[in-house]
């Protein structure tokens, strides 16, 4: 009996040292292709990367994408790369992207349904349909703080196009004025930014400023998390159009993002850079806006109806529509003020390429987007009136662009990105070769 139990004794040992060596060279295999995955990406210019496996056979990768000028186009780009990788038992991949730090969202694929889609064997529309969609207040999984050493304090300089024009009041005549931006702008910390803009004017037909080189923007901001998926933001600095002093939004989304709820609020004062003089005023006008966007699940169109006070004075209401082709954007808008009633069409276009140099210490790139508006007024301003109406002091820059591209309705709207995003990650395979 007892030379029974020993034989079984060295049985269950063995057993138990099989089992251990194969968990032992199971993860290993899983770390070096976790490595592999965190080479890649980098190598692609992302950063902020983070690869582990979860307990319940789950891959996690969390990301920051300043190298692609769409965010689901960064998101499809990396599902793409990773998809080549076989994980053995892993069944889920969670990919966290986000947006100045800030974790935006988890979005969970099947492993099984991401090798569907490469094989061609269900479509793009009918994947979009089978991952989910997590929120930050209702995590998958808590993934905590993204490494950081190589998101922030990098300095970009972006060259912008400046074009305006006038049909003017006085004489039925277009005026143009033209000029080229160059804007420079670093993330300092978590939420934190810093902005600068000098305006180069290159031909002036209106004459509202002279010919040398001016500061048209500077300014620093702090971004915060807010409870029940909201963030805020207060900045600090010069603004357009000619003001200086504080600028404080907040905004909130609802109903699993498909509806968006904020306010803006600016307290400043005059400033102006000509003839090498500063001209300025305290801060001592205030100006502000409530909005609700919706975002429609079945068609590429945002909605937004706004309450405004606006800076010289005027107030009144608006409804702006907004239908996405792509990444091409167009946009009409009505504001009814107390003076006026406004009308707007404007345009968005994405400048090519796609993809920006990776980011570094110091980088160079032109706009991503380029916008087009045309405004026009019912009533020309006369003695006692605002000489420019519908106007408020704004920083020229937008997050919640970004943040658009990454929601329910984007993704759902937009399955053709991720067709091109595979095609794009295989060219490149190719192009390795």
């Amino acid at each position: 009996m007892k030379r029974c139990r020993y034989n079984g004794s060295i049985v269950v040992i063995g057993i138990w040292l099989l089992l251990a060596g194969w968990i032992h060279t199971f993860a290993l295999d899983a770390d070096r292709k976790l490595d592999g995955i965190s080479h890649e990406l980098k190598t692609r210019g992302f950063e902020g990367i983070e690869t582990r496996i979860l307990t319940d056979q789950t891959v996690f990768i969390t990301y920051e994408n300043r190298i692609y000028r769409n965010q689901f186009f960064a998101l499809c780009v990396v599902l793409a790369m990773i998809e080549k990788y076989d994980f053995g038992e892993i069944k889920n991949i969670l990919v966290c992207p986000r947006i100045e730090g800030f974790e935006f969202c988890q979005i969970l694929v099947p492993v099984t349904v991401l090798h569907e889609l490469a094989a061609q064997k269900i479509n793009a529309e009918n994947f979009v349909k089978r991952i989910k969609y997590y929120r930050p207040d209702s995590r998958y999984y808590q993934s905590g703080s993204a490494p950081e050493q190589d998101i922030y304090r990098k300095v970009d300089m972006i060259l912008k196009p400046a074009v305006g024009g006038r049909f003017g009041n006085f004489e039925d005549a277009f005026k143009w004025n033209i000029g080229l931006a160059s804007e420079l702008q670093s993330y300092l910390w978590k939420g934190g930014m810093a902005n600068f803009e000098l305006m180069v004017p290159l031909y002036d037909e209106i004459g509202i400023y002279t010919y040398e080189v001016r500061p048209q923007r500077a300014w620093l901001s702090q971004t915060v998390r807010l409870p029940f998926d909201g963030k805020s933001t207060l900045a600090v600095g010069l603004y357009t159009p000619e003001r200086w002093g504080y600028a404080f939004s907040a905004d909130w989304y609802l109903l699993n993002r498909y509806i968006m709820l904020g306010m803006n609020w600016e307290y400043t004062g005059f400033a102006s850079y000509q003839n090498k003089t500063w001209s300025y005023s305290q801060p001592g006008k205030s100006s502000h806006r409530f909005w609700v966007q919706g975002f429609m699940p079945k068609y590429n169109i945002d909605v937004t109806l706004h309450l405004s006070q606006y800076l010289y004075g005027d107030h009144g209401w608006g409804v702006e529509i907004n239908r996405m082709f792509g990444e091409t954007t167009i946009g009409f808008a009505g504001v009814i003020t107390n003076v006026d009633e406004i009308g707007i069409i404007s345009l968005r276009v994405p400048f090519f390429p796609k993809k920006r140099w990776k980011p570094a210490r110091f980088r160079v790139y032109h706009e991503l987007y380029h916008s087009w508006t045309y405004k026009s007024n019912s009533v020309t301003p006369c003695a006692g009136q605002p000489l420019i109406t519908g106007i408020r002091p704004g920083t020229g820059y937008n997050r919640n662009l970004m943040e658009r591209e990454l929601i329910p309705a984007y993704i759902k709207n937009n399955p053709d990105i991720l067709d091109r995003a595979f095609l794009y990650v295989k060219k490149l395979k190719g192009a390795n070769k």
